[in-house]
């Protein structure tokens, strides 16, 4: 669709990223892949010219990432903006149902998943589509917050300047093979003998 961007962060444990990049690239005008890895090779080059590699490493934060994206997608006249993590995965009938549900007098559809509880060992996950107009107004993402703060700074901004959200995007969230272990396996290392399984 025209105008809209998609904004794919990748970051590291990500698997599948081009596919992915590639598959929504059929529904989306343009997908950046904002690539915020400590470590792995760059991608020499993009044979797709609807896919936009952006590396940006250096221990970049999470709001610098985002705040990455909502510039290219300014840069090149686009009206909405898609954020997606690496972990969080959504259909193409759900892109093309809220890109064609957006409107200006909403500035963020948000879709958030994973756990409710605070989990330290894993990180936030992200599903949302933004006005771009509106996240410059608000000066995009502050890139000094942890990342599980940085989305909830972004919504409170908004609501201060009495902008709306709506929630309810179905996205599905891809787990790591760090997440399956968790918490749990590191208090199996530490506190319980050799050979004792979760339930």
């Amino acid at each position: 669709m025209q105008n809209v961007a998609l904004g794919f962060l990748w970051q590291d444990g990500d698997t599948g990223i081009m596919e992915r990049a590639r598959k929504w690239s059929d529904t989306i005008a343009r997908v950046y892949i904002v690539d915020l890895r400590e470590s792995g090779e760059d991608v020499d080059s993009l044979d797709d010219p609807r896919l936009h590699y952006a590396p940006f490493r250096d221990k970049t934060s999470l709001g610098q990432g985002l705040n990455r994206a909502l510039r290219l997608a300014y840069e090149e006249g686009m009206a909405w903006l898609w954020i997606l993590d690496g972990r969080t995965d959504i259909t193409q009938d759900e892109l093309l149902l809220w890109t064609r549900k957006a409107e200006p007098r909403i500035g963020l559809y948000l879709g958030t998943v994973g756990s409710r509880r605070l989990n330290p060992l894993s990180r936030p996950s992200c599903a949302l589509l933004v006005s771009v107009a509106v996240a410059r107004s608000l000066g995009g993402w502050n890139p000094v917050l942890p990342a599980r703060q940085v989305f909830a700074d972004f919504e409170e901004r908004l609501k201060a300047r009495g902008g709306t959200l709506e929630k309810g995007l179905k996205v599905r969230q891809i787990p790591s093979e760090a997440e399956g272990r968790g918490l749990w396996a590191f208090a199996r290392r530490h506190f319980f003998g050799a050979g004792t399984k979760s339930r």
